[in-house]
């Protein structure tokens, strides 16, 4: 029982290894528009699209990985074609204060826009910050 507790805060304690994460430059929401859907890509029909982020010590995405889909293949490729080339971040910071690398997990939510308003894509706020330094 007490090795279980020492390894459960041995892996808090690693957790907490990057004491800042990356942080947009930008509100995220910012780097999507009403004219980045794809040709062809069904604008009634998108569900929200959530990501992984891996962010550099340059505050670029180095990858970008769909976790949940929006059911079509080129709303997702196009969520993470326009993060990778528009985002930027503050990367993540280690213990000293030294850049590092982090990831980010978000939903972006593609509205119709098929409809008599057109609205710009929103991206809902970071719904988790997670891991880890390297």
């Amino acid at each position: 029982m007490l090795s279980f507790l020492i390894a459960a805060v041995q892996a808090a304690s690693s957790a907490s290894a990057v004491p800042s994460p990356p942080v947009p430059r930008a509100p995220l929401q910012n780097f999507i528009s009403p004219d980045d859907y794809p040709a062809g890509t069904a604008r009634f029909a998108a569900k929200p699209v959530s990501v992984k982020l891996e962010v550099g010590t340059d505050g670029r995405i180095s990858s970008c990985l769909i976790t949940s889909s929006s059911g079509a293949a080129a709303l997702d490729q196009a969520t993470c074609r326009l993060l990778r080339s528009r985002a930027r971040f503050e990367p993540a910071r280690d213990a000293g204060g030294r850049a590092t690398s982090g990831e980010v997990a978000a939903t972006i939510d593609w509205p119709g826009l098929g409809t008599a308003v057109a609205r710009a894509p929103q991206m809902q706020a970071m719904q988790g910050i997670t891991l880890a330094g390297r």
